[in-house]
This record gives C-alpha cells, sequence and structure tokens, in this order.
C-alpha cells in the first residue's frame, strides 16, 4: 500500500519544447562574441558583423532574437553589451535557414562558412545515425568538426529512469541519439544530475518519456 502511494505521488517530469536550431545570423553573432568576447557592440559593427545592410527585417528578427536570449542589452547611445556565457551556449546549436530575399554573398565571411561547415556536418551526422550508426561507416570528418565547436557525440549519461543511454552534448543539452532527425525543435526535461541547467532532450516525446521515469 505505501509503495502503491508513493508511486501515486511520484511528480511527472515537466516536458517542454526546445529550439534546437537557430538563425544562422544569430549563430555568426554569438560565434564573434564568443571569439573576441567585446563588452559592447555598436549597432553598426553587428551589421558589420553579419554583412548587412541594415534597416532590414533579417536585422530587426536578429537583434530581437538576441536580446531575448539575453546575449545582447540594449543600452544608451545605440550600444549593445554582449553576455558571453549565453553567446557561447547559441554557438553550442546548429545554425539554418537564410531570410528570404536576402542574396548577400557572404562567401568571404569567416563566420558564414564556419556556420555553414556546422551545419552540413549535423547533417551528415543524422544521416549516418539514421541509417544504424554502423562503426564502418562512421562520418569521421564530420564528427571532427562537431568536436571542433565543443559538441560531443556519444556521450555516455545515466538518465533518471537508471538507463545509460548515448547522448550528443551540446554544451548544457544532451540529445538522445535515438531517432535523430534535422528537426527544429526538440523535446527536454530538466537534468540536473549533469549540472546547473542542463536538459536531457530527445526529438521525439516518446523517446524522452521513456528515460524519465525510474
Amino acid at each position: 500500500m505505501v509503495a502503491l502511494q508513493a508511486f501515486k505521488e511520484a511528480p511527472t517530469p515537466n516536458i517542454y519544447r526546445e529550439k534546437f536550431k537557430i538563425s544562422i545570423y544569430l549563430w555568426m553573432l554569438a560565434r564573434h562574441i564568443q571569439l573576441n568576447k567585446p563588452i559592447a557592440l555598436s549597432r553598426s559593427v553587428i551589421l558589420e558583423i553579419l554583412g548587412l545592410q541594415g534597416g532590414g527585417l533579417t536585422e530587426l528578427r536578429v537583434m530581437h532574437e538576441a536580446m531575448r536570449y539575453g546575449m545582447l542589452k540594449k543600452e544608451e547611445h545605440g550600444f549593445y553589451t554582449a553576455d558571453y556565457e549565453v553567446a557561447d551556449t547559441l554557438v553550442h546549436r546548429i545554425p539554418i535557414g537564410v531570410v528570404e530575399g536576402q542574396h548577400i554573398d557572404h562567401s568571404e565571411s569567416r563566420l558564414w562558412r564556419e556556420a555553414i561547415r556546422l551545419r552540413h556536418a549535423w547533417t551528415d551526422y543524422v544521416k549516418w545515425a539514421k541509417t544504424g550508426m554502423n562503426p564502418a561507416k562512421i562520418p569521421v570528418e564530420s564528427i571532427a568538426v562537431l568536436e571542433s565547436f565543443g559538441i560531443k557525440p556519444f556521450v555516455e549519461v545515466k538518465a533518471p529512469s537508471g538507463d545509460v543511454v548515448y547522448t550528443t552534448q551540446f554544451k548544457d543539452l544532451y540529445l538522445i541519439n535515438r531517432r535523430l532527425s534535422n528537426s527544429v525543435f526538440v523535446f527536454c526535461a530538466d537534468f540536473p544530475e549533469q549540472g546547473q541547467g542542463a536538459k536531457l532532450c530527445a526529438v521525439k516525446k516518446i523517446v524522452l518519456s521513456k528515460y524519465l521515469i525510474p
């Protein structure tokens, strides 16, 4: 009877959706802050970093997202202070997308090229995972690119269920390697066993749920 009561009172883990992929321009700005650790940035410098003319929808979206995440905080006289920790976290996400109507040549931008490399590496890794993770066909170059940005495939963790599960670690986000896809969002639950702010996530909610209940 006591065991049954304890089972009924066990809290249901809170599962929420987490944006796993971010705008390529937001990623570029985060990467610049991660590499250079500026104290403050002006609007003109931000536009130069992103290779934008300014005044368009892309600038508005990037600045809105940067402030919503807390990576930038607007100060007086058009300057923005930068939060390094937030920027570092966002670099551990996958960059996607180019806003329709933007036809700017970014081929000379190091940040743009890095973002494209990371995006392609993740796509190749997902393709390999979806075909069964055959050790004979491991995408060595793609994994090397992921690791160069601090993303760690094959991290073994003990889930709240007690099961050992293999994940890909994106700093604070531990993504279960089962049923990976190129989804923009993933399902997550707090994972304090791996530190403050850590999350255990999966592309499919049913996969995550399996590892949350002891």
